[in-house]
């Protein structure tokens, strides 16, 4: 067990490891597969690329004449920010960015 609680092990030849990403992130220019050959290091390819959502628009959203909050650019993972409209119509909601792509829209 290292420093920061992390069990450590020997690697073998022909171990395997999977890349493992946070939420909001994909693997991305590879498969994420890594296996250790017969001289102890890991080969394989990927990387952890943040997926963001693009900047919402107001032709998104019928009646839309403003965006506010953090708008005015590519969205996070779990942000959101919200839109208003034209009286007397109101917006439902937000755009919520999930993984890249936006789960809610208002």
């Amino acid at each position: 067990v290292n420093k920061e609680g992390i069990a450590i092990q020997v690697n073998v030849y022909e171990d395997v490891c999977r890349l493992w990403c946070w939420d909001g992130f994909r693997v991305q220019k590879g498969n994420g597969i890594f296996v250790c050959n017969k001289m102890g290091s890991f080969y394989g390819s990927g990387s952890c690329k943040e997926t963001l959502c693009d900047a919402p628009r107001l032709d998104m959203v019928d009646s839309a004449i403003a965006l506010i909050g953090t708008c005015n650019r590519k969205l996070r993972h779990a942000e959101s920010c919200g839109v208003t409209c034209t009286a007397p119509k109101v917006a439902l909601g937000f755009f919520n960015c999930t993984f890249g792509e936006y789960g809610h829209i208002p």
